[in-house]
């Protein structure tokens, strides 16, 4: 292997999650924190922890079944569950022999580079499946590895996610794949509980035996359907699949939660994460960290410090490779709608100028 080879090779390790690898490492007694609205972690779904989203299913089936290279694209608001939703389906994949990957921050032609010669150098009839997170302004770059595809991988399969705003902007880059080759299938997550997806989460729950606070909305003395009725009208009722999850739990919305920790905890911080929502509106959803402190209203160092030295039940902000995002930012964006930010004003006075 020369030189340029290893750096790239370096580069991929760096980058990359080896699912398989990390399959490994599964714990015997592993007991998951996604209902409490932490973040999801591959073991939860090694152990089914998650809840199946409605219509995800048919998305894997049809990729397994083609002869065609494609992409599975998921796109939706901030916090709806995308990357719960590609984890699973990664999983699901790596369940059926394929080598799956996560690829991190693919936006560098070495990066690129280190996928293809990943692929060259993997056994003959190969099968991978790759995920790239907020993958839409790579869009170019993934159409370009899928159609330098090796021959000695049999089926690739790339699947994305981003929020609505870029996908719709990017996916045009997909337009020109010859449909005789390749598939490009879609589906838009939402977070809406409907009747179906309630019933997801309730035969989840009680499999976990997680119905905890559910179960005082149920009478004593009174049929298990009856029972399941009543659970189900009330995650319908809240509406929102992070607060049906917590509900669980806790006895109260998510965003109720965060109301109080904002208000506890953040509150001399209401404008800088206005503003990080503001970016996050405009489909900046990870911001280099280098630049946290000449965001309006430009924290000192040691107001960002504080920013991230939280337990992990209180963590608002998270540092991925080099770059900043809001836990639950579209939950976050609700509890500070009233909340101005200096950008917004910037913006405005932008537009109004030209």
């Amino acid at each position: 292997m020369n030189v340029i080879k290893k750096e790239r090779n370096s580069i991929l390790k760096e980058k990359g999650l080896f699912i398989r690898e990390l399959f490994k490492e599964k714990e015997e007694d592993y007991s998951s924190g996604i209902y409490y609205g932490h973040e999801p972690s591959y073991f939860d779904f090694f152990d089914d922890w998650d809840v199946i989203y409605p219509k995800y299913r048919s998305l894997v089936d049809d990729a397994i079944k083609s002869e065609k290279n494609g992409f599975i694209l998921l796109y939706g608001e901030s916090y709806v569950g995308k990357t719960c939703v590609a984890k699973r389906i990664l999983v699901d994949f790596m369940k059926e022999g394929y080598n799956a990957i996560e690829l991190g921050n693919v936006d560098s032609n070495n990066i690129n580079l280190a996928f293809i010669d990943y692929l060259q150098n993997l056994p003959p009839n190969s099968k991978v499946a790759l995920f790239v997170d907020d993958a839409a302004y790579q869009y170019r770059d993934l159409a370009d590895i899928i159609q330098s595809c090796p021959e000695n991988i049999t089926h690739l399969v790339i699947v994305t996610e981003d929020v609505i705003g870029n996908h719709n902007i990017k996916k045009y880059h997909f337009k020109d794949l010859p449909k005789n080759k390749y598939y490009v299938n879609e589906l838009h997550i939402k977070e809406e509980m409907n009747r179906e997806y309630a019933k997801n989460v309730f035969e989840k729950l009680s499999e976990k035996k997680r119905l905890n606070r559910y179960l005082k909305h149920t009478p004593k003395n009174i049929s298990l359907e009856k029972s399941r009725h009543l659970i189900l009208e009330k995650m319908i009722d809240l509406g929102d699949i992070v607060d049906v999850l917590y509900y669980s739990s806790e006895g109260k919305k998510f965003t109720q939660h965060y109301e109080k920790l904002i208000e506890q905890k953040f509150k001399s911080y209401n404008k800088f994460l206005k503003t990080v929502c503001v970016l996050g509106d405009l489909g900046i959803e990870k911001i280099p960290n280098r630049l946290l402190s000449i965001l309006p209203p430009y924290l000192t160092s040691s107001e960002i410090k504080n920013l991230f030295n939280q337990n992990p039940d209180e963590k608002i902000i998270y540092e991925e490779r080099g770059k900043i995002r809001l836990r639950c930012r579209r939950i976050i964006n609700d509890v500070l709608k009233n909340e101005n930010s200096d950008v917004e004003e910037i913006l405005r006075q932008t537009a109004l100028s030209t």
